[in-house]
């Protein structure tokens, strides 16, 4: 049973959330499971629920989509498999495919002397393709080959389909298992699952967008458990037209209820109340908001560009009478620079770089949080082969150094790394 509560972030979805954590602490026993579509997003909300809501959380877990399939998992029995995230193995596990597979190489431009970067290419294709639930036989059937137009094209993403196929098949018989397989293992599991049964309830809090085993996971869940979801929306209003498909059609077979408001707002609400709408009532005014979706960072630069020459162009107003906004800069910076100078358009990009892109602000974090992070395995070894100490071991004990502490399976934490003490 699912109840959505839907309504803007801050403050109405957060005092909302706050306000049922209430009601759970004092509603029985059981575990209640919180999920968050990020690990950032499940910290941030521990931490509002522990130091602003003051509240007292002792059976209360807190998980990404990720962990919680994990968890799920581990608690019905080990996977079928051993699960691998490291992207240059699945990368590897792609090259050997397209070594098996010459045409299809072919048809990506790697025929010959294939580029080192396509394995990592399609590798994310296949990903993004695998983690939507799309399979070969289903477009076969569904489509035909009637979905694209250019034949092409048409051979394109079939020989895409099958490399995705035989990606999950070359896993399958190495006896591993990807991110996607294990949300897929984690949703067949769901309905037979003791621990799902025994919880008292499933938040979910943050999400306005999934992928196709994401949502098939998330339906799974629910049908499962006595949940809550709390869906950053406003009906009607264009800032959030783009969770408009999966509320509608996914969500309102539920019960439905907004968000109630505290009446209280940020400093910046009347600005962000008024940033899409245009009209006296609050209507959009015809061509004032335009949607373009883009493929991926450099694609979504590359048609911001177009639309500001376009602007420019058509006389509507100058480059320096027009701003680029987004979420967070990290992500675009490099490609903004590279995009906008390809088209000639001048940028001021006077947000400096955050201090830890430079390599010795990042060394010195680390050294001052390895104790407080319990020295991660991966962190120490990146400190002892730091260019930046005076004196630091050679490369050839360095490597030995590197071989002992996989093969002890050392990860993180004092005691692990004791096993040291005893290794010959």
């Amino acid at each position: 049973m699912l109840r959505v509560v839907y309504g803007p972030f801050q403050p109405d979805l957060e005092q909302a959330f706050l306000a049922h954590l209430r009601e759970l602490q004092k509603s029985g026993q059981g575990p209640v499971v919180i999920v968050a579509p990020s690990r950032r997003l499940a910290d941030r909300l521990q931490r509002l629920a522990v130091v602003d809501g003051n509240l007292a959380l002792f059976d209360f877990q807190f998980h990404t989509f990720y962990s919680l399939a994990e968890t799920l998992i581990a608690q019905e029995g080990r996977p079928k498999g051993r699960l691998i995230s490291d992207p240059a193995f699945h990368d590897r596990v792609v090259d050997a495919l397209l070594e098996d597979h010459p045409e299809s190489a072919a048809l990506f431009g790697g025929a010959a002397a294939r580029p080192r970067a396509l394995a990592a290419a399609l590798r994310a294709s296949l990903r993004d393709l695998i983690a939507a639930g799309v399979r070969q036989e289903e477009v076969a059937e569904h489509f035909g080959s009637d979905l694209l137009a250019d034949a092409h094209e048409g051979r394109r993403l079939n020989s895409l389909l099958k490399l995705a196929a035989a990606y999950e098949k070359r896993l399958e018989d190495l006896g591993l298992i990807s991110p996607s397989g294990l949300t897929r293992l984690a949703t067949q599991a769901c309905e037979q699952s003791r621990w799902l049964a025994g919880l008292r309830s499933v938040v979910y809090y943050g999400f306005y967008d999934l992928t196709g085993l994401q949502l098939d996971f998330f339906e799974a869940v629910v049908a499962q458990s006595k949940a809550t979801l709390f869906f950053p929306y406003r009906r009607g209003h264009p800032a959030f037209r783009f969770a408009d498909a999966l509320f509608e059609q996914k969500l309102l077979r539920h019960e439905a209820v907004a968000a109630a408001s505290p009446g209280t707002s940020r400093a910046v609400g009347p600005a962000l109340e008024g940033l899409f709408l245009g009209g006296a009532h609050g209507e959009v005014a015809p061509g004032a908001l335009e949607f373009i979706s883009a493929s991926g960072t450099r694609d979504e630069v590359w048609a911001a560009a177009k639309e500001i020459l376009s602007l420019v162009e058509s006389g509507f107003c100058r480059f320096d009478e027009i701003g680029v906004v987004a979420r967070t800069l990290e992500p675009y910076r490099s490609a903004l620079a590279e995009v906008f100078e390809e088209n000639a358009i001048p940028f001021d990009l006077a947000v400096g770089e955050p201090l830890l892109r430079r390599p010795l602000a990042k060394f010195a974090l680390n050294l001052l949080a390895l104790r407080r992070r319990d020295f991660p395995a991966a962190v120490v070894a990146d400190l002892l082969g730091s260019p930046y100490f005076a004196r630091r071991p050679p490369p050839r004990v360095l490597r030995h150094w590197r071989l002992a502490v996989e093969r002890l399976g050392i990860h993180a934490g004092w005691l692990q790394w004791r096993k040291l003490e005893s290794f010959d």
